[in-house]
């Protein structure tokens, strides 16, 4: 780990801490941050919860969707590929156009509930942490 990143009440979301894989969105990737930075989001998404892994990031927008960015060596942000991501994209591509309601982050692996009441797992299954 070593990262953090909230989001404000106006749906910007902030990252600092390390970035060596791009889990602070956009930043400089490689370098530290000491203080929040503003993460560089797609255009008019708007951000109202944050999840932090080991090495990257989930940010759940106002319309249900979900952003990730920073080390997928794993799967961990459910992309087609295993590239890291340095700033923030759509990912858990086969939730469709379900709406994501929470999200959660760990070592190498993300989990995300649905509004239709599903709990999916991406990344690495160690220790069970996916199961």
């Amino acid at each position: 780990g070593g990262h953090a990143a909230c989001a404000t009440a106006t749906g910007e979301a902030w990252a600092w801490g390390r970035d060596e894989h791009g889990q602070c969105g956009g930043l400089i990737k490689g370098e530290d941050h000491q203080v929040p930075t503003r993460v560089r989001l797609p255009a008019r998404a708007r951000v109202d919860r944050v999840a932090a892994g080991r090495a990257h990031t989930v940010f759940l927008t106002r319309r249900g969707g979900a952003l990730g960015c920073g080390r997928n060596h794993a799967g961990q942000l459910g992309l087609e590929n295993r590239d890291d991501v340095v700033s923030p994209q759509p990912c858990f591509a086969e939730l469709g156009d379900a709406v994501v309601v929470a999200a959660a982050g760990g070592d190498a692996h993300s989990l995300a509930a649905t509004a239709d009441g599903r709990l999916c797992a991406f990344g690495a299954d160690r220790a069970g942490a996916c199961s």
